[in-house]
């Protein structure tokens, strides 16, 4: 009887809790899309989540301008998995140390020094985990080693106090380790990985599909890719995989698709050497590249670019996407989202969204375009 009793006051204070919470929302916060210039009626052919840090995790869905909330714990969410660079120096002899004087180098300790030396190369492992705390993390050993060669040089750190090594690390001039890669999902419980190749890294680059079972992480090699490519990024739609990818020797950059046996069946060479891939998504099978002045809306289906644009604002930009024969970019300040449509080089649609945290220090959780 006093369980039960338990079980429901409890149940009228999660209630009472989550209603307070959406009030504190629905008159605190304002998340309706308020239009600067230009009609409406435009946002009538997007579907877009965005998913806000108030004092609880709340999605909001826009869609045909209408505006709907759902007050989530983060854990609800799908499932994301991460790659992180973890390198590996195998470390045999040590010796070739040499004390630094580096004025940059700061210590609080009387007795402290820098201690570098160089080292010829390291392996390249990734630590795969979860979003959520559901799933032991794992390492991937890849057989990938970042190598010291055409005045690229890796080398370790050691700070020595009162003869004690504090700290051991290992520098790579390469900015791309720095990344964390986002797996892409194939279908529930099934994911893609590609490890970075760019630059010096040697060896032979496989195609991973990382599973989720109970509590654990699996991965097996599904492919060995081709050695004449570096691997950029990567897409999956409707379970078919999409690379972007340089080829090594001419630095030209292609678009290639995959076959249901991870073999390459066609590719696409692309406008420019220069492409960026970030802050895009595959929606509606169209992928946004860019290079340093054109925004290009690439056709997964057709296997082409269909689109070009040269005036998005890239101040602050943090996401794009390309549906209905137009732009979509959205760029973030403290505590306005912009959002712009662009159609035939003009912009053709301002808006705004404003919240009460500060989005750029965590307000923000997320931004997806849908499917239409």
């Amino acid at each position: 009887m006093k369980k039960t009793k338990y079980f429901i006051i409890s149940s009228i204070v999660l209630l009472l809790l989550g209603y307070v919470s959406l009030q504190y929302v629905y008159t605190h916060a304002d998340f309706k899309i308020h239009t600067m210039s230009g009609n409406s009626d435009i946002l009538n052919d997007i579907t877009m989540k965005v998913t806000f840090n108030t004092p609880k995790a709340v999605d909001v869905l826009y869609k045909n301008q209408e505006v709907t909330y759902q007050i989530v714990n983060h854990n609800d969410h799908e499932e994301i998995l991460y790659a992180d660079q973890e390198p590996v120096y195998d470390d045999k002899n040590n010796d070739g140390w040499k004390e630094i004087k580096d004025d940059t180098f700061a210590c609080s300790e009387d007795d402290c020094k820098l201690y570098r030396r160089d080292i010829d190369e390291v392996n390249i492992n990734y630590r795969i985990s979860g979003s959520g705390s559901s799933f032991n993390s794992f390492i991937l050993e890849t057989g990938l080693k970042d190598v010291s060669k055409n005045g690229y040089q890796i080398y370790q750190e050691k700070t020595i106090i009162n003869n004690d090594t504090s700290n051991l690390s290992i520098i790579r001039p390469n900015a791309y380790e720095h990344f964390t890669y986002t797996l892409k999902k194939i279908k529930d419980h099934e994911y893609y990985f590609i490890p970075n190749n760019s630059g010096n890294v040697s060896g032979d680059v496989y195609l991973y599909k990382v599973m989720t079972k109970d509590d654990k992480l699996i991965a097996e090699k599904v492919a060995k890719l081709d050695n004449q490519y570096e691997y950029m990024n990567y897409y999956v739609m409707n379970q078919q995989l999409f690379v972007l990818a340089s080829e090594k020797k001419t630095k030209n950059m292609y678009m290639l698709s995959f076959d249901e046996n991870s073999a390459i069946n066609q590719k696409t060479k692309l406008p420019t050497k220069n492409i960026y891939s970030i802050n895009n998504q595959l929606v509606d099978h169209y992928i946004v590249l860019n290079d340093d002045t054109t925004y290009y809306a690439f056709d997964c289906k057709a296997m082409k670019v269909v689109d070009e644009c040269k005036v998005i604002n890239r101040q602050n930009l943090i996401k794009t996407a390309y549906q209905n024969g137009r732009f979509y970019a959205i760029n973030l300040t403290s505590k306005v989202l912009d959002i712009k449509v662009y159609e035939h080089d003009k912009e053709v649609y301002h808006g705004v969204i404003q919240a009460i945290n500060d989005m750029s220090k965590g307000g923000l959780h997320d931004i997806e375009f849908l499917d239409s």
